[in-house]
């Protein structure tokens, strides 16, 4: 299964043992519950985990005679979107910001991918022009802007497998 997707095994029919099913061997690292529903066993992964687990599946009649197999698990990893980015400076609604600001922000992926970022600004907040493309770091200086007007910025930041997010903020020079 992908990361993040709960996988069902269904046992029913499997076993000639009428009885209960349990769960033993789990991996808490990559698996955070897992829950017996009938013929029905859930896996629910840990957040953002991936990798391969063996847990030992096993069916125990009323008569404490039991069947046990070990059975293998996979979670494949899938990209995640970068987090939104934040405004770092100016903060988001800062007022009495310099002519020449330094615009700061900060962005996360939980996927450890590397991130490149494109800068938007204007003083229409749905009409903002790109200031700078495919930017590897995390801050742009600006000049010449006009006293005691808003600016509105957007970052839009990018990992290497297409993912996106983005984050709108404003100051008043």
């Amino acid at each position: 299964a992908a990361e993040d997707q709960v996988l069902t095994l269904d046992l029913s029919g499997l076993d000639a043992l009428e009885g209960t099913w349990s769960v033993g061997n789990v991996d808490d690292k990559l698996i955070a519950a897992a829950a017996v529903e009938g013929d029905l066993i859930r896996f629910t992964p840990v957040a953002h985990a991936s990798g391969r687990a063996v847990v030992k599946i096993t069916r125990t009649n009323r008569f404490a005679a039991s069947s046990a197999q070990d059975v293998e698990l996979t979670w494949t990893p899938v990209n995640d979107s970068p987090g939104a980015p934040v405004a770092v400076r100016p903060g988001d609604d800062q007022k009495d910001v310099e002519l020449a600001p330094v615009l700061e922000w900060k962005a996360e992926d939980i996927d450890s991918n590397a991130l490149v970022y494109a800068l938007f600004l204007g003083t229409d907040e749905d009409a903002l022009s790109l200031l700078a493309a495919e930017l590897h770091g995390t801050s742009q200086t600006l000049e010449r802007l006009s006293p005691q007007t808003r600016y509105f910025w957007r970052v839009v930041v990018q990992d290497e497998a297409g993912a996106q997010g983005e984050g709108t903020f404003s100051f008043v020079t």
